[in-house]
């Protein structure tokens, strides 16, 4: 197993623009340190974050083993920078996406005790979601639609917390859309429907309680069916979130309202 220490100088950040070959590789950084990596990383090892610093995989990566992050930040900043790995196992500390198909589409997104998170305005497809402990994911700065396979396994006492939510609302019958929202997509509901009383909604980092979860089915005609969950205010101590069901997910959705807004506009 590959082991690579970045010790640079207090607070301060270092960048790799080589070629990297991994076999396994644990990358260590310092608290307060960050480690950029921008040239390719390739092999068929995996990739662990350990340490409280920073590491930033800026560039298009093709290793096949597993991504893991234990502590700190591990940030995907490019098309690919995850490679071609089929498992990310965040069990601590923060994966944070900032670019597009940073992440395998096939790749199963395992949560045990770590923090997703994206900040940005792309749209990002993974595999199936696992959660084994509590975790989050955060989508402070993000705009587009974050969606998953399905998911995989739930354990019976994890809790998955949704930050800084700006997404769909639903009053009464009236859908409600923030500027620049950010969705929560499933393309297979089977898994998702008897764990969402285990999902909350916060409008901040932990702070803004909305509320966990409540299953109400909805169809949008001429549209295939996909599975989004929103949020759902109510006048309560506590709130709801549902699950819509959408067609040709979330892009054709916007596309059609666009139209109709034009169309109403010209009548």
């Amino acid at each position: 197993m590959q082991r690579i220490l970045a010790n640079v100088q207090a607070s301060q950040s270092a960048t790799l623009s080589g070629a990297i070959t991994v076999n396994n590789a644990t990358w260590e950084v310092d608290s307060g340190d960050t480690l950029t990596v921008s040239g390719a990383v390739s092999g068929s090892g995996g990739v662990t974050k350990n340490g409280t610093g920073t590491l930033v995989l800026s560039g298009s990566n093709s290793y096949t083993g597993a991504t893991a992050v234990n502590s700190g930040t591990l940030v995907a900043g490019a098309t690919n920078a995850l490679g071609n790995s089929t498992a990310v196992d965040i069990y601590g500390g923060s994966l944070l996406v900032t670019a597009d198909n940073a992440i395998n589409d096939a790749a199963a997104i395992n949560l045990g005790g770590g923090v997703l998170a994206l900040s940005g305005t792309f749209d990002e497809s993974v595999g199936l979601l696992t959660l084994s402990s509590n975790s989050v994911i955060n989508l402070d700065g993000f705009s587009g639609v974050l969606r998953f396979g399905g998911v995989g396994s739930w354990g019976s006492g994890a809790n998955l917390a949704i930050w800084n939510w700006s997404g769909t609302t639903l009053s009464g019958t009236q859908i409600n859309n923030y500027a620049n929202p950010s969705h929560v997509v499933f393309t297979d509901q089977t898994g998702l429907t008897g764990n969402l009383g285990k999902i909350s909604f916060f409008s901040g980092s932990g702070t803004g309680f909305i509320g966990n979860a409540f299953e109400q089915s909805f169809s949008q005609s001429g549209f295939a069916t996909s599975t989004e969950i929103i949020a759902v205010p109510e006048p309560e101590t506590y709130a709801v979130a549902v699950i819509l069901l959408l067609g040709l997910g979330i892009h054709a959705y916007r596309t059609h309202r666009r139209r109709t807004e034009q169309k109403q506009a010209q009548n």
